[in-house]
């Protein structure tokens, strides 16, 4: 779920070209804001980089479980980005 609202909020476009991947770490505060996103392996183009990190911010605040052990889990995310995914 947090995955897709994130994707949701990028931005994409056909000047990125082909085959783009990169790795965004994303650390949450208990209430679901972001506290740091940074990419953790690069796709090679620095704006389809920017745009990840972007997308994470537009997609903030998260909507955080009732359960304490979940919120701990969702604390440190790692999403990998592909420009392959429309969805």
């Amino acid at each position: 779920e947090l995955q897709q609202r994130v994707y949701n909020h990028r931005t994409l476009s056909s000047a990125f070209g082909a085959g783009l991947v990169c790795k965004i770490q994303i650390k949450l505060l208990p209430e679901g804001s972001v506290h740091d996103v940074k990419v953790i392996q690069s796709s090679g183009n620095s704006a389809y980089d920017s745009m990840a990190e972007a997308a994470v911010y537009k997609a903030a605040p998260f909507d955080m479980p009732a359960d304490k052990e979940l919120v701990s889990k969702l604390r440190d995310i790692i999403l990998e980005f592909t420009n392959e995914d429309n969805g």
